[in-house]
Formats: structure tokens, sequence, C-alpha cells
């Protein structure tokens, strides 16, 4: 029969494995988004789309680096001041991802887009088979991620793992010897105990003599 001592024993590997798992499969999500991301391409997970914004041209609603999550689907109903993220046909961008703001409608149904830090209009509208989806908000842990992507800071973070592994062993040193330590006193304690009652014993059986 399974004792409570070995239920925990392997309540503790599994929750060991399972927080191994997830910080595997959390790190290779990471990778995937921030990699695929540095080719202009748009990331699919979780059902949702991550884009990586490389100018300046929505700045300062989006800045330069950001992450940013887009709806897919919500592009049926798009409206003046709506974000949109479209497949460019301009000489000069052409087929490159686009993230810009609708300033108008015209009559055909084709958007005019305009980057919020710019000047001037998009030279060419876009039309609805351009668009990739509608901004929705800023994915802010892939900026925090891609952050580590600089040697320096690779140096630094696998410094930093270094000393916290040799503070975690130091650690676990301290504890074991607190424990080797305290279990030793407590034997102590027994041992003594145990003496002091064999002397009580003792000395109850002689005073008994000396009245016999």
């Amino acid at each position: 029969m399974i004792n409570r001592k070995q239920i925990l024993k392997i309540l503790k590997k599994i929750l060991s494995f399972l927080s191994g798992f997830i910080l595997i499969f959390a790190t290779a999500t990471f990778a995937y988004v921030i990699l695929s991301s540095t080719k202009d391409q748009v990331v699919n997970i979780f059902g949702k789309s991550i884009l990586h914004i490389v100018t300046g041209s929505m700045e300062p609603t989006i800045l330069t680096g950001d992450y940013i999550i887009i709806d897919r689907k919500d592009i049926t109903n798009l409206q003046i001041g709506d974000i949109i993220s479209f497949y460019s046909e301009e000489e000069n961008t052409k087929g490159l991802i686009v993230t810009h703001r609708i300033i108008d409608i015209n009559e055909n149904g084709e958007y005019v887009t305009k980057g919020d830090a710019n000047n001037v209009t998009d030279v060419k509208n876009v039309r609805k088979s351009q668009i990739i989806g509608k901004y929705r908000k800023k994915a802010r842990i892939f900026r925090w991620a891609n952050s580590f992507m600089d040697k320096k800071k690779i140096i630094l973070l696998i410094i930093m793992i270094a000393f916290i592994a040799i503070a975690i062993y130091e650690l676990t040193s301290v504890i074991k010897l607190w424990k080797k330590v305290d279990g030793k006193s407590q034997e102590d304690l027994i041992n003594e105990a145990k003496e002091r009652i064999k002397k009580e014993a003792i000395e109850e059986y002689l005073r008994e003599n000396e009245r016999i």
C-alpha cells in the first residue's frame, strides 16, 4: 500500500516534470515568435497573429520594436481611426507588411491610410484583399524577451543564472547541514532524557533499599 510520503514524492516528481515542460515550451514559443518576426512574417500562435514593428511610422501609439497582436477575423467592419496591418503595394515597400491608421474610406471601399508619425498619407489606397488584420493591443512580453537577444545581455543573463545556481546550491547545503545539526541535538536531548530517567530510577531504588 502506498503511504503518504510516497504519494508526496510522486506528486513532487510530476510537478517537477510539468514545470520543466512548461519552461521548455515557453522558451520554444518565445524563440519561434522572435525568430519568425525578424523575417517580416506574421506569426500565428494560440489563435492570435503577432507582428513585429520595425519602423517608427506609428509612434507614439506603436513604437519601433513593439510586438502587436492583430485580429485577422475582424476586418469586415473597419472604420476610420482603426489601425490595420496590410501588405503594401507601393514601389519602395512592395510586399512588406505595413501597420498604419485608416483616415478615410473612399467610394470604392478602399482605405486611405497614414502613419501617425508621417506628414502625408500613403501613396496607394488599401484594398480588403491586402489586409492582414486589425490592431488589438501590444504583446509586451515578446518585446521584453527580444531584449535578451543582445549579446551583452545574454552574457549578463548567463552570469546571473550562474550566481543564482551557486546561491541555491549553497542554500541547499546550509539547510542540509542545519537539519543534520538539528537532528544531532534532538538525539542528544533524547539520550540525556534517557540518562536522567535511569539516574532517577536508580536513586529511587537506592532510597527504597535504605528504607528496608
